[in-house]
């Protein structure tokens, strides 16, 4: 099996690190984007598409990928194999982190149980 060496930041011609943020436009995913980028990283995310295809603000600076993960379409339409192939052309990923989070359309319902 072949590993793909991570690129590393600093001086030279190096090129930046890499990190691809799956929930780049919530909290957490814009925080994060943002850290990484100040310190020298590129940053690609990916983000739920709003209702009647509205595009979310995105991140300064970060490419975006639509990709819903509350649906088996979604998922599939969103890891497709075109846009896969364009995700890693640049040399694929030195991070990958999860920060996507699920909406919940109704509450759960839990039994209580009373205590005697």
């Amino acid at each position: 099996m072949t590993y793909r060496q991570p690129h590393h930041t600093g001086s030279g011609d190096s090129p930046p690190r890499r990190a691809i943020i799956i929930g780049v436009t919530g909290d957490i995913g814009c925080k994060l984007a943002a850290e990484l980028q100040q310190r020298g990283w590129s940053v690609d995310g990916t983000y739920r598409e709003g209702p009647a295809g509205i595009v979310p603000a995105l991140p300064e600076d970060v490419r975006g990928w639509p990709l819903d993960l509350s649906s088996l379409d979604g998922l599939r339409e969103g890891l497709s194999i075109d846009t896969r192939l364009e995700m890693i052309a640049e040399g694929g990923y030195d991070a990958v982190v999860y920060a996507a989070g699920m909406d919940i359309a109704a509450p759960f319902s839990m039994p209580v149980q009373k205590e005697a």
